[in-house]
């Protein structure tokens, strides 16, 4: 009687354990499936965004309101930034003595402060700063700027140009000039739709009512006075990107991007200029070598950079000649979606010093 029930009891047991575990099973299977629908769904929707103008409009638009600063006058922004950190690394920032790459940005972004920064972060403005400090036109030409989306006008104007606005991130327009009208097409996008002149206006009337500060409180955007902006177009079958993290006037690394418009590629490179076997962003390919000119580059971006925490200062070739791209100030807004290895934070840390600053107090 008692070998009876104890079978009893260890079927119940392994009836029980088997259903337990089916439904865990069957519950794994429904949310992979349900994030391969919802994943299909959203890249859906965002090509539906992209390629129909209504929904184009309405997005910008949304991203226009979003970013309007009466809401965030009462936001402690420190208490907001450290929060979204510890999400996002599950950890907490030391910002009294940050090591970590991340740390750093972060404590550039809230403990550190310098108004002129604004001018650099323009992308109209810091070409009269590349100047002083190189005594080179290392930019495209500025052909014409507008302070209103009513003011854009396309009078006159080369068969083809470039039109961004001098404080966002992307929404660069190619415009190419088709039985005496212009049509543009979002660079970013490799089948981007193309918009009317009517249609880039009403574009640009939000693009100019949008503030980047509010979306990861970088300070270097929020004073910005916003310009549409007519640049000569740089034609080059491979753009190629040499973005070189500097601290101080210092190189801590190289970041090299290209192939945007199909397979992107990004290389980095140590402050020895030797290859680093990591994973960050879109894949590497390890036997692309760096340029004759990188030399020129580092100097470059050494005069640019002097006297700054943390800056990053982005390069383009075409044709042998080196070419601004911009400077930014928080590396991906400090969310740096590293892969491996898992101390990639630490080391690229270690490559950036910045303890001078350390003690200047932030004065926004």
């Amino acid at each position: 009687m008692l070998k009876v029930n104890l079978f009893i009891c260890k079927d119940e047991f392994v009836i029980k354990h088997f259903f337990y575990h089916s439904t865990n099973i069957l519950d794994i299977i429904k949310n992979v499936l349900y994030n391969n629908i919802m994943n299909k769904f959203n890249e859906f929707v965002r090509k539906v965004v992209k390629k129909v103008f209504v929904f184009r409009l309405f997005s910008i638009a949304l991203r226009a309101k979003k970013s309007s600063h009466k809401k965030y006058l009462k936001i402690d922004v420190s208490k907001v930034e450290i929060n979204n950190y510890i999400k996002y690394y599950n950890r907490t920032p030391n910002l009294e003595n940050p090591k970590l790459f991340s740390e750093k940005i972060l404590w550039q972004k809230l403990k550190y402060y310098n108004k002129d920064f604004t001018r650099l972060a323009d992308k109209i403005l810091v070409k009269d700063y590349v100047f002083e400090r190189t005594g080179l036109e290392m930019y495209p030409k500025t052909i014409r700027t507008f302070s209103n989306y009513k003011e854009i006008d396309f009078n006159g104007l080369p068969d083809v140009f470039v039109l961004k606005t001098n404080h966002l991130s992307g929404y660069i327009y190619l415009a190419k000039k088709v039985n005496n009208k212009y049509t543009f097409k979002d660079l970013k996008y490799k089948d981007a739709p193309e918009y009317s002149e009517k249609q880039i206006k009403k574009i640009y009337k939000y693009l100019l009512k949008t503030n980047l500060y509010f979306y990861h409180f970088e300070w270097v955007y929020k004073d910005i006075k916003p310009m549409a902006f007519i640049e000569e177009f740089i034609e080059t079958t491979n753009l190629i990107e040499y973005k070189l993290q500097m601290a101080d006037g210092k190189l801590g690394f190289i970041n090299n991007v290209w192939g945007r418009m199909n397979t992107t590629f990004d290389n980095y490179y140590d402050e020895n200029l030797e290859f680093m076997d990591i994973e960050w962003d879109s894949p590497s390919k390890k036997n692309v070598s760096l340029p004759a000119e990188i030399n020129s580059l580092i100097g470059y971006a050494e005069k640019l950079s002097q006297g700054i925490p943390l800056a990053r200062v982005d390069f383009y070739l075409v044709d042998d000649k080196i070419y601004v791209g911009e400077m930014t100030f928080f590396y991906s807004a400090g969310y740096l979606g590293f892969k491996k290895p898992n101390s990639l934070d630490e080391i690229i840390g270690k490559k950036l010093n910045i303890d001078r600053f350390l003690n200047i107090k932030k004065d926004l």
